[in-house]
């Protein structure tokens, strides 16, 4: 048995794990695309704030990024670690959004991917302003790609 007298130093055996690269680890919401779950989609804001998401850069454009939003409680219930992108491959059903953005030109595009998603974390009512005392924000008309 050889004693490893540089153990600062990792060898390329089978022991080491692929370092997974700190930009593409679950983040919390930008603003943008809380924003829109919040206003467009009428989500309850205390429940978007707390939802997180994981990035993948496209092959054929590197100013396009594809993203998928999770809720880590869902993740924590059923015993997955979402490390990156391709951690939710295998649990579709986690999944709560799913879209992309262009860094360059500032557009998204965020689709709701699970049918069973509740409208509310609290109940099953959607999100409402006025509701809460505060006066809605009414989204401008447009195309489905929205500016951050």
């Amino acid at each position: 048995m050889a004693l490893n007298l540089k153990f600062w130093k990792k060898e390329n055996g089978a022991n080491s794990a692929p370092k997974v690269e700190r930009k593409f680890r679950p983040k919390e919401l930008p603003q943008a695309i809380g924003l829109h779950l919040i206003v467009r989609l009428k989500q309850d804001p205390d429940w978007v704030w707390t939802l997180r998401f994981v990035i993948q850069t496209r092959a054929d454009d590197r100013h396009v990024v594809d993203f998928r939003v999770f809720d880590p409680l869902e993740v924590r219930n059923e015993d997955v670690k979402v490390v990156r992108y391709e951690s939710l491959d295998d649990h579709p059903e986690l999944i709560l959004y799913e879209g992309w953005f262009d860094l360059s030109s500032e557009q998204y595009l965020c689709e709701k991917k699970n049918k069973n998603l509740k409208q509310s974390a609290s109940d099953d009512q959607p999100y409402d302003q006025e509701q809460q005392g505060k006066s809605p924000v009414q989204p401008p008309d447009g195309p489905r790609a929205c500016r951050l």
